[in-house]
């Protein structure tokens, strides 16, 4: 990832944040989005002018369609997107309240769209315009619960369905123009989501874990266009265990 330009959503903490290390470790430069500007600042502070802090709504289109004008600009380039941000408000559907539910889809499922869409242009150019075998990255995140429905979690499995839905449909459209697509479907992970804190999610996943998982899909080689789904369960395999195993650079 040396020198390569990764715009991350969802930065600010969790996954976001421990890739967006991971990859200014490994000399990528990262566009860092999300909706708390003074998190997004301190993660600059830290890692230096490899981050690229932007205070964006993704559920928002015209924001998302400006950052990436605003990241062409500065580094002329955009070669993989990793669409992370994500929310969860978890109640019986009878109950879900429209407000959580239009939440849930605005940002999860939208949001995905919009920086799809965003980025794309600028990876079909590309495409148009090199011979790199891949003219740029996409990967969505995804989830367990994009493959089976959980009672209280309506809403967020139903903008994971989507997230896997919308994903095979552009990998189907961008595949041929060397744009790989890929999803990753993780279990529970030990972040500050849907209202409970980490400190109470002893066992699941670390966000450093998914973090190495992202990094390794995003350097694959090129001929692994096809292999772009991933599932991590903690029902599976430790792989938690893979990755102090391999450990961080």
């Amino acid at each position: 990832m040396k020198d390569k330009v990764v715009m991350v959503t969802g930065a600010s903490e969790g996954i976001g944040k421990a890739l967006t290390k991971l990859l200014v470790s490994n000399g990528a430069k990262v566009a860092a989005i999300g909706r708390r500007q003074s998190a997004l600042d301190a993660l600059k502070e830290e890692l230096g002018e490899a981050v690229l802090p932007l205070s964006v709504d993704v559920s928002d289109h015209n924001q998302t369609e400006h950052a990436v004008a605003v990241i062409l600009e500065k580094w002329g380039r955009i070669d993989a997107l990793v669409n992370n941000a994500g929310v969860g408000r978890y109640a019986p559907v009878h109950e879900l309240s429209y407000e959580d539910w239009n939440l849930q889809i605005n940002i999860n499922l939208n949001g995905t769209f919009h920086c799809c869409k965003a980025v794309l242009p600028h990876m079909l150019e590309r495409s148009e315009n090199t011979d790199d075998p891949i003219a740029g990255q996409i990967l969505n995140m995804c989830s367990e619960v994009g493959y089976f429905g959980v009672a209280t979690r309506g809403g967020y499995c139903a903008s994971k369905f989507g997230i896997r839905g919308l994903t095979e449909c552009l990998r189907l459209e961008a595949q041929p123009k060397r744009i790989r697509v890929m999803h990753l479907s993780p279990g529970m992970v030990m972040t500050n989501f849907a209202g409970r804190p980490k400190e109470t999610k002893a066992g699941f996943l670390k966000p450093e874990t998914i973090a190495w998982q992202i990094y390794t899909m995003l350097t694959a080689p090129d001929d692994a266009l096809p292999a772009s789904e991933t599932v991590l369960s903690m029902a599976t395999f430790n792989v938690n265990q893979d990755y102090q195993k391999i450990g961080k650079k």
